[in-house]
């Protein structure tokens, strides 16, 4: 009797290394669409964020007759970059849904202020409007405040066409020389509290806020809280309303730097990370390593590689991130406009085209950017 040979059923090793390859490939494939995808989403968020901003500062202006303060600007009677009491975005937080916050904040005291008042409390609070959600390289403030993604324009210093230290449109930094000169320094479009007629460009050709995500932790400001402030009258230049109550161990004792733990706290510095920090207003002034003609960009300036050039490092005030508008999108930034619309800045803007968008009087509208 003849036996029937049975055939044993499934997959030989070779049929199982084709279909894994090809499961391999098809994952390769998809993954980057999926990425993409992820991505797109993210930069959308970010937008409606920008753009949720713009209507709290609108709002802002309705109710008061006057834009909110970019938290730090260019002071014309002084000559120099003094601090306003408050930030911009503690002063639209009704706006954004966040007024038992606004309530709970004694604008008497500064943000660090834990003793008497609940300030510190209030400011350690994350509000994740005020965050880009493409940025997943900044770490959380060491000691536990909230930080924002987005800078308001304190002032722009780039070489305008009366330019003293360098020549003029040259697409380097022309900055004041404090307690002497602006040269090219002018205020940015909110400032101290401005009301829309003297933003003479138009509202729709002025840059607000800007994009300045990645910015290193810890990073340490430019100005002392101690010496450079502003009353809220705009004339009295001491101590008396919003620094009261500084808590110095919660500032930097260094500035411009990203401070180790070594050398961190227990001074006056300002830290611009946080979003109750009066100097989350950031001026535009381009990399330290630029060129004549802008040859460095003045957006996403130095951001290869990561971390920055030897010339210009992120750590460095002005390359990359710190205090620059800066993003980890694809080929530019955010920017909001006074007027409430969202543009994305292409990498390829010109240097004065920013310059003009970012000056809020100079009468050199642009029409296309």
């Amino acid at each position: 009797m003849n036996r029937q040979r049975m055939r044993a059923s499934g997959f030989t090793l070779v049929e199982l290394l084709v279909t894994i390859a090809i499961v391999a490939i098809l994952i390769a494939l998809l993954l980057p669409a999926v990425q993409q995808a992820r991505e797109s989403a993210r930069r959308t968020q970010c937008k409606n964020h920008l753009k949720q901003l713009g209507l709290a500062f609108l709002n802002y202006e309705t109710t008061f007759g006057c834009l909110p303060s970019s938290g730090k600007s260019t002071s014309t009677i002084a000559r120099g970059h003094q601090f306003f009491p408050s930030s911009f975005f503690q002063e639209i937080l009704p706006y954004v849904d966040n007024a038992p916050l606004s309530i709970a904040y004694d604008s008497r005291y500064h943000y660090t202020n834990g003793k008497w008042s609940r300030n510190s409390t209030v400011s350690k609070t994350r509000i994740s409007m005020f965050l880009c959600p493409t940025n997943s390289r900044t770490s959380p403030d060491a000691l536990g405040y909230g930080i924002t993604d987005y800078m308001p324009i304190a002032y722009v210093d780039l070489a305008g066409p009366n330019a003293v230290a360098v020549p003029p449109l040259s697409g380097l930094r022309d900055p004041l020389v404090t307690g002497v000169a602006l040269n090219s320094d002018v205020g940015g479009a909110l400032g101290f509290g401005r009301r829309i007629p003297e933003i003479i460009d138009g509202m729709s050709s002025t840059v607000a806020l800007v994009e300045d995500s990645a910015r290193p932790t810890a990073t340490s400001g430019h100005y002392s809280f101690l010496g450079t402030f502003l009353g809220l009258d705009g004339v009295t230049y001491g101590r008396t309303v919003g620094t009261t109550g500084l808590d110095s161990q919660q500032l930097f004792a260094i500035s411009d730097t990203v401070c180790s733990s070594s050398h961190r706290w227990g001074g006056s510095y300002s830290a611009p990370n946080r979003w109750a920090d009066p100097a989350s207003g950031g001026g535009v002034s381009g990399p330290r390593n630029q060129t004549i003609g802008g040859g460095k960009g003045i957006i996403n300036n130095n951001r290869y590689p990561e971390g920055g050039p030897a010339d210009c490092p992120w750590t460095s005030a002005n390359c990359g991130p710190n205090d620059e508008p800066f993003s980890l999108h694809s080929g530019g930034c955010h920017a909001l406009m006074v007027d409430g619309s969202v543009r994305f800045l292409s990498e390829s803007t010109y240097v004065d085209t920013m310059r003009r968008l970012c000056d809020p009087r100079d009468g050199e509208v642009v029409a296309e950017f």
